[in-house]
């Protein structure tokens, strides 16, 4: 049995600390952040961890001349009238900020887990917070020492997973925004380290009070680091614009990671098990510490104040106040943001001055429970057995008001649809190519939260006849086309556009998708042709040949096989191909743009019947493919499509072009030649 006298130590303050600035931070600060700077938001956590750690330094000045607990260090300092004021002040800032953590929790169980019930999901939560509460603060310390890496291992395994997904090339360019809009962006992380405020008061239960700073240093480099990890990979997992719009994109982040045979389909669920826990130990720490300040305050000292069943019966009457004002803030967004303001302008700024007119002035058993209650209501009605598990979803032509026909409708008797397991989404052609229906539907999906992002999304001419073909299928219709574009052995399966990727473009609109076109090949589904998908919207028809040149050029196949004449065959592998840009004066002396790729791969002949000399031969093909590719690159771009995928590269290699094309983006096809460099490495 461990002693109990209220004393942490330092190891177990650093893990504690980090608990309550992580989670609140991660589920707000990177759609945010995108939303102030975009992909300069990158600066804006390194200022606000900048600005935490000068808060810090702050901090350990008025750790290092206090004596006793803070509070009654305040009284001490500020004399017992204005004691008193500034302690029911912090008492207030902890329970508006407990209030809006609590309703964040809230929502975000009920938008990710279980729908609907926003107010019994809350008072179940405050309940287990009450729980917690009145077991101590060195209880909870050594949960969380227990709980740290195991919740913190699978979190940097979840970001090694999504790196396959990142495109860097949503990452620039980068110093594009005013500096007054980094700052407004850096004081917004700050704002979101108020967990901050909490360490003098816990300097009290600490063993070893000078080690604190250590402690929430530590503490803050390694929440600061992960969120910089976090904006980068989100930033180039959905791109800026995207992400502003995401609600929750720390938790949606993993539906965009494919998974080899549909296994953990919805991996988002194991990233809210770990922002679950962090969320509850903010909530508990602010209402723990809200609890004592107010029994302080109408209690005397904290001798008089320290009935056990006192104590008890002030946690559940700030457990109601903080109630009510989840519930408030969740059902006022008006209110919502009024508070947000004020923490703005006048909770952090008195946190901040507090401290510093105290050194002016001076200048002279829980983890298996928390487990089990994400359990307790069971699962929404209808149960299990009562829901609908389609795994594909299609959307006709004449499809009017999909909403009330197939996203929330009844199945068979009073089944419910539910599409957590959904692999693709097949929408008629028809229908593609009507950008206000496809905006409109892909509005619908983000609301629709059970709709998987990393769904892949194909196209036909005739939806109806692809369902039929299921009849022949061995397998359901969904599971094929999966099948069939997973487990290709040219193209790499992160090659097809998913809902996800869909829904970003519409926002983002930079870059070119080729969505496969299925029809039936010896009576099944087959891909025969690519619809273009530009800047986030349907722009016609491509051929095979076209969308695989592209794919080979954004180096995305495993091998490319050429017929380069009626018996010459050859096979590229291994590419390392590259992009760049250039201006070109031509003849006339005007200046043009050039898209240049320098393809490098290795190459080698499956078939041909050229009789030169070996050498001879290889240089021919070279050429060859050479010009197959220009030819091909010259014809896409005669019909607006720009098979290199350039303009998206802009931003990180031709910071000229970028700005300009940010208002100029439907000329760029126009204005610019692309030209290929080959490099083969034959190989036998």
């Amino acid at each position: 049995m461990f002693a109990k006298n209220d004393q942490i130590s330092s190891r177990q303050a650093m893990r504690l600390i980090t608990f309550d600035m992580l989670g609140y931070s991660a589920i707000m600060i990177p759609a945010t952040l995108a939303g102030i700077a975009g992909r300069d938001g990158i600066w804006g956590i390194v200022l606000g961890t900048a600005g935490g750690f000068l808060y810090l330094l702050l901090l350990r000045a008025v750790l290092r001349n206090m004596e006793g607990g803070y509070e009654a260090y305040l009284s001490q300092s500020f004399g017992a009238v204005f004691g008193w004021i500034i302690r029911l002040l912090y008492a207030l800032l902890f329970l508006f900020l407990a209030g809006k953590v609590a309703a964040v929790f809230a929502e975000l169980v009920v938008t990710e887990l279980l729908e609907k019930q926003f107010r019994l999901i809350l008072g179940i939560i405050l309940l287990l917070v009450v729980y917690g509460v009145t077991g101590g603060i060195e209880g909870r310390a050594r949960v969380y020492e227990i709980l740290f890496w195991i919740l913190l291992l699978p979190l940097f395994v979840m970001f090694l997973c999504a790196l396959p997904t990142v495109d860097t090339d949503y990452w620039t360019p980068v110093f594009m925004e005013k500096t007054i809009t980094l700052l407004k962006g850096g004081y917004q992380v700050f704002l979101c380290f108020f967990a901050l405020c909490l360490l003098p008061f816990l300097a009290e239960f600490v063993q070893r009070k000078e080690k604190l700073y250590k402690s929430g240093r530590n503490a803050l480099f390694l929440v600061g680091g992960i969120l910089l990890a976090l904006y980068l990979i989100l930033l180039g997992m959905f791109g800026d614009k995207a992400l502003a719009t995401i609600e929750y994109p720390a938790v949606t982040m993993m539906s965009r990671v494919q998974i080899t045979g549909g296994f953990l389909k919805r991996t988002d669920a194991i990233m809210f098990g770990i922002w679950f826990f962090t969320l509850f130990a903010l909530l508990c720490s602010l209402i723990f510490f809200c609890e004592r300040l107010v029994q302080g305050l109408f209690k005397g000292s904290r001798e008089e104040a320290s009935c056990k069943n006192a104590s008890l019966w002030c946690t559940v009457f700030v457990t109601i106040v903080v109630y009510g004002l989840a519930d408030t803030f969740y059902r006022n967004e008006s209110l919502s943001r009024l508070f947000e303001r004020l923490l703005w302008y006048g909770g952090m700024p008195f946190a901040v001055l507090v401290p510093c007119f105290l050194l002016l002035r001076k200048k002279g058993r829980m983890a298996a429970l928390l487990f089990i209650c994400l359990f307790l209501s069971g699962c929404m009605p209808p149960e299990v057995e009562d829901r609908e598990f389609p795994v594909t979803l299609t959307v006709s032509a004449d499809t009017e008001q999909f909403a009330k026909e197939w996203l929330d409708t009844l199945a068979s008797g009073n089944k419910k649809v539910d599409y957590n397991h959904l692999k693709v989404i097949i929408i008629e052609r028809e229908y593609l190519e009507q950008a206000d229906k496809m905006s409109e539907l892909l509005t619908l999906l983000k609301q629709e939260k059970s709709v998987p992002l990393n769904a892949y999304v194909v196209t036909t001419n005739d939806a109806d006849a692809l369902e039929q073909s299921e009849e022949k299928l061995d397998k359901p219709l969904g599971n094929y086309v999966e099948e069939l574009l997973e487990h290709s052995d040219e193209i790499k399966k992160e090659t097809y556009p998913t809902i996800g990727m869909l829904y970003q473009e519409k926002e983002n609109r930079m870059e070119t998708l080729f969505i496969p076109c299925l029809s039936l090949v010896n009576e099944k589904p087959g891909i025969t042709e690519y619809e273009v998908y530009k800047r986030g919207e349907a722009k016609g028809m491509a051929d095979t040949d076209t969308a695989l040149l592209s794919f080979f050029v954004a180096n995305q196949m495993k091998k490319y096989e050429l017929q380069l004449a009626v018996n010459q065959f050859v096979e590229l592998s291994n590419t390392k191909n590259k992009i760049s840009f250039a201006y070109v004066r031509e003849k006339s002396g005007l200046m043009k743009k050039q898209v240049r790729v320098d393809i490098c791969c290795d190459g080698k002949i499956l078939y041909q019947t050229y009789s030169g000399n070996e050498e001879e031969t290889k240089g021919w093909l070279t050429q060859q493919i050479a010009d197959y590719m220009a030819v091909k690159a010259k014809g896409a771009l005669e019909r607006g499509i720009d098979l290199t995928n350039s303009r998206k590269k802009l931003g990180g290699s031709m910071r000229e072009w970028y700005v300009y094309y940010q208002s100029n983006g439907n000329d760029y096809e126009e204005e610019i030649e692309i030209v290929f460099n080959v490099k083969i490495n034959w190989t036998e």
